[in-house]
């Protein structure tokens, strides 16, 4: 009966951390991606133009409701077919593409309830204030909503980039190497032999990789607390500013 074998996750640690990096590259750009698409949808759905929010309501209530694995898929196999269709080759697209737009779309997705819900839950009295005190609605925006906003989104906001670490775990499916990918690289190579051990260091990988985002976010969520006076915890409401 084969033992369980730690020299060989200790040797496979420098095969699997550079492709951990490709992970991180991957959930960052679709992050940044999706927090603009998501504060656009957000918008969107604060519209007073039914048609609008609708739409934007529509979008997240479709991705909701499709596994990540299948919208994979379908953004692989349909942006050639709509290439073709418009009458143009095959653009030879990297398969980070694919994968960076399939998350963008979920992490749109969760990001604007997330902002909306943050935005609703700063007091309307915040922007009065700001306005009496001689500040546009820019500055307003910028200087005091924003900043409680984020406060109350910051959590909310871990969850989606831990979310999107998680399903980078799937993206292996188009033949994109990435960790999860270099790990069923490497055990197919070894014949399944190490198959516990492999997957056992890439949940480890994937878990401090969460735990690392955590503490970082955890660390910008005391720093806007500070500074927005919300450090205690307590969301500011009516006028003062």
């Amino acid at each position: 009966m084969r033992t369980f074998d730690i020299a060989y996750i200790v040797n496979l640690i420098p095969k699997l951390l550079p492709y951990a990096l490709v992970t991180l590259r991957i959930v960052l750009i679709s992050f940044v991606l999706g927090a603009f698409l998501g504060g656009v949808i957000a918008i969107a759905k604060l519209s007073h133009h039914r048609w609008l929010s609708r739409i934007a309501y529509g979008y997240t209530s479709m991705i909701r409701c499709t596994p990540f694995i299948i919208m994979l898929f379908i953004i692989y196999y349909a942006i050639p077919i709509l290439y073709g269709v418009l009458g143009g080759r095959n653009p030879n697209l990297s398969k980070s593409f694919y994968a960076v737009i399939t998350l963008t779309m979920y992490a749109a997705s969760n990001l604007s309830d997330n902002f909306r819900t943050a935005y609703t839950a700063v007091g309307k009295g915040q922007r009065e204030a700001a306005l009496c005190c001689g500040l546009n609605e820019k500055q307003a925006f910028i200087r005091i909503i924003f900043p409680q906003m984020m406060y109350i989104a910051l959590p909310m906001i871990s969850n989606v980039i831990i979310s999107l670490m998680q399903d980078t775990a799937l993206v292996f499916a188009i033949g994109l190497v990435d960790l999860m990918g270099q790990a069923k690289v490497l055990d197919s190579l070894d014949y399944n032999v190490h198959t516990t051990e492999i997957y056992l260091l890439v949940a480890l990988i994937f878990w401090l990789l969460a735990v690392l985002v955590e503490k970082l976010l955890h660390v910008y969520h005391d720093h806007i607390g500070k500074y927005t006076g919300s450090g205690q915890g307590k969301v500011p409401t009516g006028g003062n500013v």
